[in-house]
């Protein structure tokens, strides 16, 4: 769950390093309350049973080492949060989760009013205190995969284009994120306000060719987010926001190395076969001098299998064939 919780963040503080102006030791600091699913193939996305709600809270420096130590209290008789930075100290997080919403609100409230206060310590700054919160904010519809079937069988050596809902308007940022079974990124949707970065009004995206293994179980994980607010403090960028986060499984198709089979010549033809996976792309190419390859054909056939015949006595006298996988 904190992995899922941080992978949303990162497109929150995307969002946030690129409205910074502000020259401080401090970036950007940001509050986020999230709701965690996970969608079956043959289902819509339900609630975590465990860790379904989660709560997380973000404080970036200008540059590595600026901040020194970071904390937050929490609205209500909530201890204070102690946020761990990581190696250069330029990240510093804190997350949470509970089981219910119930339980997250009273750890964690989002009524109106109610403030997050921040004591960063920082190199040039000294100690800020800065605040948020969550009003007149919103959380954002569940995402939901809706071609999730086509997602169990992806050719990776073509495109594929994932299909989703609405997830609430240009206001909303979207992200998507792909991971292998080590929890490494294997695609990710450009950062929010680069070109091609997911809003809540997109419903697709296309994966590119070659960009994911094959024959691989793969975990998506698509997160709308609904910013508030920003802080009225004047330092730094600070901003709440309010997520959903789907998580959903994928896997690619093992790749199938083609085959060119000589058929029993006739009196007219040179006859080949060209077999392989069903709907995957294959290059049929031929050389005289087995160094310099052209392709004849490509074919994405949707039997596997693909016939190929050359006229006699046309062409070169000697002429090589072989078939390739092809983009």
């Amino acid at each position: 769950m904190n992995h899922r919780l941080c992978l949303s963040l990162l497109g929150l503080v995307a969002i946030l390093a690129a409205f910074s102006g502000v020259a401080a030791d401090v970036s950007d600091y940001t509050v986020i309350k999230s709701q965690n699913y996970v969608q079956p193939t043959n289902g819509a996305p339900t609630l975590l049973t465990t860790n379904g709600y989660g709560f997380a809270c973000v404080v970036v420096g200008a540059s590595n080492g600026l901040v020194l130590a970071a904390s937050v209290k929490p609205p209500g008789t909530t201890p204070s949060r102690t946020l761990i930075g990581t190696t250069n100290g330029t990240l510093w997080q804190f997350t949470d989760a509970t089981n219910t919403s119930a339980a997250l609100d009273a750890l964690y409230s989002s009524s109106f009013g109610s403030s997050y206060n921040f004591s960063i310590l920082t190199v040039h700054d000294g100690l800020k205190s800065l605040s948020l919160n969550f009003n007149f904010i919103s959380a954002p519809p569940t995402p939901q995969i809706n071609n999730l079937p086509a997602a169990q069988d992806v050719n990776s050596s073509a495109d594929f284009s994932l299909q989703w809902n609405a997830l609430g308007g240009v206001a909303v940022i979207g992200q998507l994120t792909i991971l292998d079974g080590g929890s490494n990124t294997v695609f990710s949707t450009p950062a929010p306000l680069q070109p091609g970065a997911l809003s809540g009004s997109s419903t697709s995206v296309v994966i590119p060719a070659h960009t994911l293994p094959p024959d691989s179980q793969l975990m998506g994980l698509l997160t709308a987010a609904q910013p508030g607010f920003p802080g009225t403090s004047g330092y730094g960028t600070g901003i709440p926001a309010l997520a959903r986060i789907t998580e959903f499984p994928l896997h690619t198709r093992s790749l199938v190395a083609p085959q060119l089979t000589l058929l029993p010549p006739d009196q007219t033809a040179l006859r080949l076969r060209l077999t392989g996976a069903t709907n995957a792309n294959y290059e049929l190419q031929t050389s005289t001098n087995l160094v310099e390859w052209s392709a004849l054909f490509t074919t994405n056939s949707p039997t596997g299998t693909v016939e190929f015949s050359q006229p006699l006595g046309t062409g070169a006298a000697q002429v090589f064939y072989r078939g390739r996988a092809a983009p």
